[in-house]
């Protein structure tokens, strides 16, 4: 079984990952593609 990946388990401050994640949900609003292209990265 994986273990299941965390930004904890990573070492990663996870202020900054909450900024960048709001930064990537913003471009991704304004370019609807982007969004498409990481859902179906997500998927694979």
């Amino acid at each position: 079984m994986k273990e299941e990946f965390t930004y904890a388990n990573a070492g990663v401050d996870i202020s900054r990952v909450k900024k960048a994640h709001k930064s990537i949900a913003n471009l991704c609003s304004d370019f609807p593609f982007l969004q498409k292209a990481i859902s179906e990265d997500k998927n694979e």
